[in-house]
């Protein structure tokens, strides 16, 4: 699978950068890897990624941003606790 410099250009102002593009494209070929249906064969990488950017570049998924924590949900520990680690 070879992205062409046009190609490769539009997908970058979809999603909002190289580095969210490749986020998105490891991630989905995780997703589709762990999601295939059992007893069918292992497609390749290269038909892997034909598909996540096919996905992409049909609107059909985009990288969410992370969620945010509220300042009472971030984990607090206890200074004594760190201090026995």
């Amino acid at each position: 699978m070879v992205l062409d410099q046009a190609k490769l250009e539009r997908l970058t102002k979809i999603v909002g950068g190289r580095f969210k593009l490749t986020a998105l494209l490891q991630k989905r070929l995780v997703s589709l890897m762990k999601h295939r249906r059992e007893g069918t064969r292992v497609p390749s990488t290269a038909e892997l990624i034909d598909i996540a950017v096919r996905e992409i570049d049909e609107g059909k998924i985009i990288l969410l941003p992370p969620a945010e924590k509220e300042a009472d949900e971030l984990p607090v520990g206890d200074a004594d606790e760190n201090e026995k680690e």
